[in-house]
């Protein structure tokens, strides 16, 4: 947790030793621009040159990706509480 109270992600795979970042630096800044700033697809779209529908995909795949990390690294033993 950040120094503000800020939930703080890792986005970082370490794969043979190497630090890979688990989203795009592209999906990194749509999430923040989404989350942090409240942003809408338009918005977030003109700040990246994408159309707002591409956005919308974008930030699922986002999503997608950081449920399937948070899947893998939390137990997922029938009963148990996450």
């Amino acid at each position: 947790m950040a120094a503000d109270g800020r939930v703080v992600i890792d986005t970082q795979l370490v794969l043979g030793g190497r630090q890979l970042p688990l989203l795009t630096e592209r999906g990194q800044t749509a999430l923040g621009l989404a989350y942090g700033e409240r942003k809408s697809w338009a918005e977030i779209g003109a700040a990246l040159g994408m159309k707002a529908s591409g956005v919308k995909t974008l930030l699922r795949r986002c999503r997608d990706t950081l449920r399937a990390c948070i899947d893998k690294n939390t137990d997922s033993t029938p009963g148990a509480t996450r």
